[in-house]
């Protein structure tokens, strides 16, 4: 099996079948966060797609001090928040409105 730093350094080199690997390998991983945080929620999926979108556009800012699934679990979980924070967000301005 592909190391950590071999498969981060197959992707920044613009390898087409890396990137897959990579979501092959931590997809179980991101939807388990993800899951914790918004709870069976029917956008699940979207966020987990968001953070393998977040994951690829910042993969070269990973430094490779930690592990990368506590990097990508670390991503995952502040995603899911962020999103959680705006749907509250954008449900109390929706009712706000509604009811000014």
């Amino acid at each position: 099996m592909q190391t950590e730093a071999e498969l981060v350094s197959e992707i920044l080199a613009g390898h087409p079948d890396a990137f897959r690997k990579l979501v092959r390998r931590y997809e179980r991983l991101v939807a388990a966060m993800v899951g914790r945080v918004l709870q069976g929620q029917s956008d699940e999926l979207d966020v987990c797609q968001e953070v393998f979108v977040r994951v690829f556009r910042k993969l070269h800012t990973f430094k490779q001090e930690s592990r990368l699934s506590t990097w990508i679990a670390k991503v995952a979980y502040r995603t899911a928040l962020n999103h959680l924070v705006s749907r509250k967000l954008n449900y109390h301005l929706q009712s706000r409105w509604i009811y000014s």
